[in-house]
């Protein structure tokens, strides 16, 4: 009776009849694994990852309702403080609070407290003794105070105040506990920020005052939660010889780089965090200090494309110009407000604050392909129609989709001694969910495709797979047309099916038309014409790409899943003695995390190609002409008659690459196949 427990992995239980915990676990060898975390609440992100994100950007509850003992981690941000009025100081990023595998040690509702962005402030005309206050507003507290253990996050700190502040006073920035200070006006410091910045924190720091010393009339940055500003450094050069005249504001200080959170996660407000080139998140930066000229300094380093640290904080105000406010979902502060005699100096908003809860998804079980684990990626590599079945679990998962490869073009009848050569093959279309030349997080699998057990549209979670075949080339003899590759498709459900299309076949010699069309299009041919070019196939868009174009003498290349097939050389037959080759095939895409054994190398370190498209054939009688090389990607050659006459190459199986194009020569296949496609399913698991 007990066998199968043996062999079949089983989610986790309690007890068994009346051995209780304690006996079962004796039975089986141990206490059983907690059970993964189960829970609702703000907007829900499976990226793929293995992992589920929940963000708020607005109160709500986290309802957990399984997982006790599980892993999660939490990222608490408060809300950024807004900009001060007039040359006002940036405001302050709101507190960070970090967690990371903190156990769960209940179930049950827990309310998430989302801090409100402080507005940035100001009023034309300019204020009276008896006016409001002219400082950025602070941000709210973010926290989730009964969720064990209760930890909550202070908002960001206030702006500075304007010099026309009702008394008289060029006020600091606000600070309030847990927070970073807002940034001072003119000659007032910034305000304090009192994280203790260790362990998961809260992370923030002091505001700044005026980069030009006193008298400044221009703001200083407001604290953020990673780096303070201390000049000279990366985030606030040394002032330059314009400053007396410019007088530009400050930087804010550097928002704090989550690197657990992608950058890629979206809820109802817009991107959560800014997103980094290694597509992790930034939270929490310093509002930028407004100035009486031109505003904050430009770009603070040499090297390019550095804003993300600032995490989307608002720029200072120039002459004239309000503060930019900070961007959502960030807990940055508000830019402090510019100087004009008319118009408006109001400092920008800073962001509200975020919450995000991260905990791994629950593995799937499925069967179908060949199996192959690494990384923390399971994938199920289908080389040949299949099945794919999920017997336990859901998730998202990705998939790449490769359709068979165009053959090269084929010959039709000539007279005896004629010329022969033909366009290479399209590549198949590849349709995939991964992320294209290895960028994102890895490992990264995206998909908006879940799958499980009740999901798919056969019984038992059953997703039928197709792996289209490549166009069947030919001999010499007799003569042959080539073929076009065949779909390759995943049906996810009866309404969603993904495919990626077959290539086209090459062009052939004189061929009326242009090359057929396909995922790729096929080559040009032969053309008969001194003047003009046979055109090549057309691709499918967001599959592959045109064929080049044939001429007198030499043939085009096929298109590619990643690049438009090579173009002939010009027309020279009837002038030039020189030999003619063939156009190159389309370069292939390139993704990170294949198998090695599947796909072909490339230019690009570890990344393995498909849909290469196929070389176009050459000229036969003008030696040493060459055929055209085939794309990365699994392309096959054009053919060659000299040295050592080859016929063309066929397409690499299981790459989708196009045939290469061939010639009349007596030896070796005239017209080379197209290479079959591949379809490959992968998702995280906790075993690979």
């Amino acid at each position: 009776m007990f066998e199968n427990f043996w062999h079949k992995k089983e989610k986790p239980f309690a007890g068994f009849g009346g051995f209780g915990g304690g006996a079962a676990s004796l039975l089986f060898g141990g206490a059983a694994d907690p059970l993964p975390i189960e829970a609702t609440g703000g907007t829900k992100h499976q990226p793929g990852d293995g992992y589920i994100y929940h963000s708020f950007s607005s109160p709500g509850n986290f309802i957990v309702t399984q997982g006790i003992g599980s892993p999660y981690n939490c990222l608490l941000v408060g809300g950024g403080g807004g900009g001060g009025f007039d040359r006002g100081g940036g405001g302050g990023a709101g507190g960070l609070y970090n967690a990371t595998d903190i156990t769960m040690t209940a179930t049950g509702t827990y309310p998430v407290i989302i801090g409100n962005k402080g507005p940035g402030n100001g009023a034309d005309p300019v204020p009276g003794p008896s006016a409001p206050d002219a400082r950025g507003q602070s941000g709210g507290t973010t926290a989730m105070p009964t969720m064990p253990p209760a930890f909550a996050v202070a908002g960001g700190g206030g702006g500075g105040g304007a010099v026309n502040h009702p008394d008289g006073d060029m006020r600091p920035g606000v600070s309030r506990t847990g927070a970073s200070g807002g940034g001072g006006e003119e000659d007032s410091p910034g305000g304090t920020g009192t994280c203790p910045n260790t362990g998961a924190g809260p992370y923030g720091n002091p505001g700044h005052g005026s980069p030009q010393g006193t008298p400044g009339a221009s703001g200083g940055g407001g604290g953020g939660a990673g780096t303070s500003y201390t000049p000279p450094s990366p985030s606030q050069p040394t002032i330059p010889t314009d400053a007396p005249t410019i007088q530009r504001g400050s930087y804010g200080g550097f928002g704090k780089e989550i690197p657990w959170i992608p950058g890629g996660l979206v809820n109802p407000d817009g991107p959560v965090g800014k997103a980094s080139p290694t597509n992790t998140a930034f939270f929490a930066g310093g509002g930028f200090g407004g100035g009486s000229g031109v505003g904050s300094y430009p770009d603070p380093s040499p090297t390019p494309n550095i804003d993300y640290r600032f995490a989307g904080a608002g720029k200072g105000g120039t002459n004239p110009g309000a503060g930019g406010s900070a961007e959502m979902n960030t807990g940055s502060g508000g830019g402090g407000g510019g100087w004009t005699p008319a118009g408006s100096r109001i400092g920008g908003d800073g962001s509200p604050g975020i919450a995000v809860i991260r905990y791994a998804e629950a593995d799937i079980e499925a069967t179908g392909g060949t199996i192959v684990d690494s990384g923390g990626l399971r994938s199920h590599i289908f080389t040949s129609p299949g099945t794919f079945t999920v017997t336990d679990g859901s998730k998202p998962i990705g998939y790449l989709v490769v359709g068979g490869g165009g053959s090269g073009g084929g010959r039709s009848p000539v007279p005896s001694g004629g010329i022969v050569a033909s366009g290479g093959g399209g590549a198949g279309g590849v349709v995939s969910s991964f992320p294209e030349g290895g960028g994102g997080p890895s490992p990264q699998v995206l998909s908006t495709q879940p799958v499980g057990p009740t999901g798919g549209p056969g019984s038992n979670g059953q997703y039928a797979v197709t792996v289209g075949a490549g166009g069947v080339g030919g001999p010499t003899n007799p003569p042959v047309y080539g073929a076009s590759g065949s779909d390759s498709t995943i049906v996810f459900s009866p309404t969603v099916t993904i495919t990626g299309s077959g290539g086209g076949q090459g062009g052939y010699w004189n061929s009326p038309t242009a090359a057929p069309s396909g995922a790729s299009g096929g080559g040009g041919g032969y053309s008969e014409s001194t003047t003009s070019a046979k055109p090549g196939g057309s691709g499918n868009p967001g599959q592959g790409h045109p064929g080049g174009a044939g001429i007198l003498g030499a043939c085009g290349g096929g298109g590619g899943a990643g690049g438009e097939g090579g173009n002939c050389p010009s027309p020279s037959f009837p002038t030039s003695t020189a030999p003619v080759n063939g156009g190159a095939g389309g370069i292939g895409k390139g993704f990170a995390n294949i198998p090695p054994s599947y796909g072909t190398p490339g230019p690009s370190g570890s990344l393995r190609y498909f849909g290469g498209g196929g070389g176009g054939g050459s000229e036969a009688t003008r030696l040493p002409s060459v055929g055209g090389e085939g794309g990365y990607g699994g392309g096959g050659d054009g053919s060659t008659r000299d040295p050592g006459p080859t016929g063309a190459g066929s397409g690499t199986a299981n790459t989708g690459g196009g045939g290469g194009g061939g010639d009349n020569a007596a030896q070796g296949p005239s017209i080379g196949s197209g290479g079959s496609g591949i379809v490959i399913i992968r998702y995280g698991h906790t075993d690979a």
